[in-house]
């Protein structure tokens, strides 16, 4: 029983990391999300290496919610994003809302996700 409150008490004192960074890199044909990182670098890192060469980081967030939609029209590039939403739905319908204020008209929620 000593043993096993030990470990424990161990275990309660362990600093826990807190993972609470996204970003969003895309060059016009690909993309890279990333969500979950300890840091805006680390996750800026991870989405530029998701989305390969030419690649910009367009957006990052920290302690909020992010979004990325894309028109699926047909040889569409269009796309819109939004970060800041205290929601993953808050989050999407601003991202969708971004992607038809450029001109897309069947814009669909490629990526999201909230670090809170």
């Amino acid at each position: 029983m000593r043993k096993f409150l030990a470990v424990l008490a161990v275990l309660v004192c362990v600093p826990v990391t807190a993972y609470a960074a996204g970003a969003l890199a895309i060059n016009g044909e690909h993309y890279g999300w990333a969500v979950g990182y300890p840091n805006e670098q680390e996750a800026q890192a991870a989405a530029l290496s998701q989305c390969g060469s030419n690649c910009s980081v367009i957006m990052s967030f920290s302690g909020s919610c992010g979004a990325f939609a894309l028109d699926q029209s047909p040889d569409s590039n269009i796309g819109g994003w939004a970060s800041g939403a205290s929601s993953a739905e808050e989050a999407q319908q601003g991202a969708v809302q971004a992607c038809r204020g450029r001109g897309g008209t069947n814009c669909v929620v490629r990526a999201s996700g909230c670090d809170d």
